[in-house]
């Protein structure tokens, strides 16, 4: 039987790797990351997650941090759920949200979050199920790639034809000041969403123009 967390998980482990292997979080298991070396969760599952107001699953407020989530599988859970990962915090280079499986009803909105990358790292969101992604970190980042590779992405909501993308790439408000160091390559992807709504770019009112 699966460890099982039911209450906030806080991740306060300055320059130390912590491991998840085979554990459940449900009920009220967020996660917030806000000291680490590295973070690795695999074979876990997330399901029944129930915050009473809008909230995050997994959020990362630490810089140079080193984040691998593969082979969990992401389930249902309540309609407070918002984003899955939000990732304020500069991901380390090899950081991977790879070969996961996510429900549509896992979150509302986007399951992988990427707003904060150190520079001259590479990420790796590859090999998922049904894996939605806004990528808009913040600043200049220099010489970053993120990979979104071999992904199935078919379970769409169909409420709204203008919004079925995969990948939404959107400034961070005004605190992202240029795209020009960032490479996102797309390969792969099994779905059946036509090709030229697999990708979005977006500025909402307060978005630096690009």
């Amino acid at each position: 039987m699966s460890t099982v967390f039911t209450k906030p998980v806080v991740i306060n482990a300055p320059e130390k790797d912590v491991v998840f292997n085979g554990v459940d979080f449900t009920k009220d298991a967020l996660i917030k990351i806000t000291a680490a070396k590295s973070v690795t969760i695999k074979n876990c599952r997330f399901y029944g997650l129930a915050p009473t107001k809008k909230a995050m699953g997994v959020t990362l407020s630490s810089d140079n941090v080193k984040l691998v989530v593969e082979g969990c599988f992401f389930g249902v859970n309540n309609d407070k759920l918002y984003n899955f990962f939000e990732l304020y915090g500069k991901l380390a280079d090899g950081s991977s949200i790879s070969r996961n499986y996510f429900v549509a009803k896992c979150c509302t909105h986007n399951q992988v979050n990427i707003y904060n990358v150190m520079d001259d790292a590479t990420i790796n969101v590859n090999s998922n199920y049904m894996a939605s992604i806004r990528i808009g970190p913040k600043g200049e980042p220099q010489n970053i790639k993120i990979n979104v590779k071999s992904n199935e992405y078919n379970v769409i909501d169909t409420s709204d034809p203008d919004w079925i993308n995969m990948i939404i790439i959107q400034p961070y408000s005004d605190q992202t000041k240029s795209f020009n160091g960032v490479t996102i390559n797309v390969d792969g992807t099994k779905t059946s969403v036509p090709d030229n709504k697999l990708v979005y770019i977006y500025a909402g009112g307060k978005d630096t123009r690009q």
